[in-house]
């Protein structure tokens, strides 16, 4: 009964220091659900494309590859792998890699019409490559009214914009770019 005893004591004391995975806790393993990794992933190669260069570039178009592998009609995966892949092709003047882009974004727009990235994607799409600004237009009204974060309406203002002049419709709002214009004051002696 003692062996028996000894043998209990160094599984657990085994079963206590044998290595773990990061954030997997010592007493079992941790699961992560598929929609966290996608999420996780989504940001991840978010990341990527945000930092620039093509070799973050291709970093982030395979893990937006790999969310479309797990969820084949994820809307963020198929626009911002779409835009990645058009923007690759209209560089490099590889026809089929704009093609495949512009299909993924279009299809974002499909599987999920109020998502508002595929919207601006879609718009810049048509305004770039077709030169339809009145297209594009509709695609940035839409893009509008899904709410995107005002944070990011600064940031497309000055990709935007011409389209609208281009149709003579007033720019919206939020997408004014401020003018270049500096004013003086005056104060009083």
């Amino acid at each position: 009964s003692c062996l028996l005893i000894v043998a209990g004591i160094v599984i657990l004391v085994a079963h206590f220091v044998q290595t773990r995975q990061p954030g997997q806790a010592s007493s079992g393993s941790i699961s992560v659900s598929q929609a966290q990794q996608i999420e996780q992933q989504l940001q991840q190669a978010d990341s990527l494309s945000n930092a620039g260069g093509a070799k973050n570039q291709q970093a982030a178009l395979v893990l937006f590859n790999e969310v479309l592998s797990e969820d084949p009609s994820n809307p963020a995966a198929l626009a911002s792998a779409g835009w990645l892949m058009w923007n690759l092709g209209t560089t490099s003047h590889v026809a089929g890699y704009t093609e495949d882009g512009r299909a993924e974004v279009t299809r974002s727009v499909s599987v999920s019409p109020t998502y508002y990235q595929a919207h601006l994607y879609l718009g810049l799409i048509l305004a770039i490559q077709d030169h339809n600004n009145a297209a594009a237009v509709v695609q940035f009204d839409e893009f509008l009214a899904d709410g995107p974060p005002p944070s990011e309406l600064p940031v497309v203002a000055s990709e935007v914009d011409p389209s609208y002049v281009a149709v003579g419709k007033p720019v919206p709002a939020g997408l004014v770019v401020p003018s270049a214009t500096t004013t003086t004051t005056t104060s009083a002696p």
